[in-house]
């Protein structure tokens, strides 16, 4: 039996089902035997000609290394490209992927789509040959000029970029792409750029990079891809670039992640960025002011190991927010510029969490000239943090720069917290006076939700811790295995520990890369009336946790200083020796004359009075401020 296929014309082997294989147009993987040098890139571009002419198709590129020494050009001028560019898939070897080798030119894009419509880029590797700083060391480099390799473009209108979109305008700019046509109309929409690693350029993936005003592009979609070791991730020149979306990419070893104003005539748009992981990049963002267009929407971003969060319209009061929403964010202290960010546009945190471990000490460092809101934020407080966060609070009293919106802040270290309440009234802000203020003691493990608006605000005066206690693990005997565990040193005296003391450890983890601190609060107990000498303290936390290093926070109200007085079998108390230690609103205590839960209603001169009679009439017992009962 024999089966007999006509069909009208010639066969085209070259074109089977839509599907056109550069190998059939004469491309070669540089690893065949013979091909080492082989250029491939005139067989490409007439794969995607070919394709293009016949109203579309999937240029496909099978698994291997190709070697290009011009731009690959998709689409020029056509309104519907319906060009699909496809590879083997992105992969880290020839062996399991297509591979893009751009490396003999540096002064040009490696792919430019110019002017088309309906065109998609996935399953491939394109690397070129700029050779980004070696960001995996302690620090990150802050020169821009040291990730630049020679020979490679960084100018305002032809940098050296993996992929560019309307690279091009009717005009030739100032400094033009080599090897080109001008003349094409800039409008290209309907890009999808997926599961691509765009690596070693000075711009991986670039938006109009070009002098002009013409039209601009839309609809650009970047997902699943990975911008790695570029000087800029992503670079835009075109405010009007609308639609543009990052979904689930990384950028990774970036002197900038994403840029608005280096490329281009205009600073451009942000792209829509979703679920992104940006890491090893001394700059995450540097977004320029043009204004109302300049919209920026960034969710779900993990972003760790950079010098800083970046710039944002920085000079313009007039730009739309920028939007942060569900983002983690992780500050590691060896890159950290001496501040954060610089801001012109509004910024919005919501849900956002700031809780890395050597995130709170830097994490207020920044500058803004216009008004930064946090809602439903999380944030780690520690003792050389406070001032810093102190300092933002009071800023959104007077100028209503910084907002706190229902953010639970964990207070960490810090017990000796005296409230000021405050009452802003026609934004005119009215502090009380705080030498009378009532103290407010917050538990270490107590989060505490801030509230700001036009009408009511609650100022912070907190003092630092007033020292620390180290010692190696060796040296502390953790037994137990649940709340109460007992630690045992090996010194006599671990420092004088009194009652009501409460105490946090910290623990250094992953070799130190970075820290974790692991902060229950624990309170020593032992003689009332003293200092606690013995060698063993009682403590509530799970001994299980193993630590490499023991740090020992104390903090101390009014460094322990202890008063004496007299009692009365009623509520005063007389003869208060350093009655400064008090203030109205304190919890009290004194051996076991004064009930518990006592505290103190009135203080004159040297005579206070309690909201509880005292049990006995005695002279001289020992008072203290409590610590262990919050207000």
């Amino acid at each position: 039996m024999s089966l007999t296929i006509s069909h009208a014309g010639g066969f085209n082997a070259k074109k089977i089902l839509g599907v056109y294989s550069v190998i059939q147009f004469g491309a070669h993987s540089i690893t065949e035997p013979g091909y080492a040098a082989f250029d491939s890139t005139a067989a490409i571009q007439a794969a995607i000609d070919a394709a293009i002419t016949e109203g579309g198709g999937i240029v496909f590129l099978p698994i291997g290394q190709y070697r290009i020494t011009d731009t690959l050009k998709l689409g020029y001028g056509d309104t519907w490209a319906n060009l699909i560019f496809r590879g083997a898939g992105k992969g880290y070897s020839i062996s399991s992927g297509t591979v893009i080798e751009a490396s003999a030119f540096g002064d040009r894009p490696a792919i430019n789509i110019q002017g088309a419509r309906g065109i998609t880029l996935e399953d491939f590797d394109i690397k070129g040959k700029n050779v980004a700083p070696n960001v995996a060391s302690a620090t990150l480099d802050s020169t821009l000029a040291n990730w630049i390799t020679a020979g490679c473009s960084n100018t305002q209108y032809s940098p050296y970029a993996g992929i560019a979109i309307d690279a091009y305008l009717n005009a030739a700019p100032a400094d033009p792409y080599p090897n080109d046509p001008y003349g094409r109309v800039c409008a290209s929409s309907g890009i999808t750029i997926r599961n691509v690693n765009v690596s070693r350029f000075v711009v991986g993936i670039c938006v109009a990079p070009h002098g002009g005003t013409d039209q601009d592009p839309g609809a650009i979609t970047i997902q699943d891809t990975r911008m790695s070791y570029n000087t800029f991730g992503y670079s835009c020149g075109s405010g009007q670039a609308r639609g543009t979306v990052m979904i689930d990419s990384h950028v990774i070893g970036a002197w900038a992640s994403i840029t608005t104003k280096r490329h281009g005539n205009q600073d451009g748009n942000c792209p829509a960025i979703h679920t992104a992981v940006l890491i090893l990049t001394w700059k995450l963002f540097e977004l320029g002011d043009w204004g109302s267009n300049n919209t920026k929407s960034l969710e779900n971003i993990h972003a760790e190991s950079f010098g800083w969060i970046g710039e944002f319209g920085y000079g313009n009061t007039g730009a739309l927010p920028t939007q942060f929403a569900g983002c983690h964010v992780t500050i590691d202290a060896a890159y950290l510029e001496p501040y954060m960010f610089v801001a012109g546009s509004p910024l919005v945190f919501t849900a956002c969490d700031f809780r890395g471990a050597y995130t709170s000490p830097y994490v207020f460092n920044w500058l803004s000239i216009n008004s930064t809101t946090f809602i439903g934020c999380r944030f780690n407080i520690f003792p050389d943090t406070i001032n810093a966060f102190i300092g933002l609070i009071n800023q959104c009293y007077q100028y209503q720069k910084y907002n706190f919106i229902g953010c639970e802040v964990d207070l960490i270290g810090i017990t000796d917290s005296g409230i000021g309440l405050g009452i802003n009234i026609n934004n005119d802000f009215s502090e009380v006076d705080t030498s009378a203020a009532r103290r407010l003691i917050v538990p270490w493990t107590q989060r505490v939700s801030l509230w700001s608006n036009t009408n009511c605000f609650t100022a912070y005066k907190i003092k630092n811790t007033p020292f620390v206690y180290s010692a190696a693990v060796a040296d502390v005997d953790i037994t137990g295995t649940s709340i109460g565990a007992i630690l045992t040193f090996t010194a006599t005296d671990p420092m004088e520990f009194v009652m009501g003391d409460i105490i946090c450890w910290k623990v250094s983890t992953r070799d130190g890369l970075f820290m974790a601190y692991h902060v229950p609060a624990f309170r020593v107990t032992g003689n009332v009336a003293g200092a606690v000498t013995a060698v063993s303290l009682i403590a509530s936390f799970d001994a299980t946790y193993d630590p490499v290093t023991l740090v020992l926070v104390i903090p101390r109200f009014l460094n322990a200083a202890q008063s004496t007085g007299d009692t009365h079998s009623n509520t005063t108390i007389d003869n208060v020796t350093t009655i400064a230690n008090f203030k109205i609103g304190d919890y009290i205590q004194g051996d076991a004359d004064i009930p518990a839960g006592t505290r103190i209603i009135n203080i004159v001169g040297t005579t206070i009075t309690l909201n509880k009679a005292a049990i006995d009439t005695n002279v001289g017992i020992t008072l203290y401020n409590s610590l262990l009962t919050a207000l």
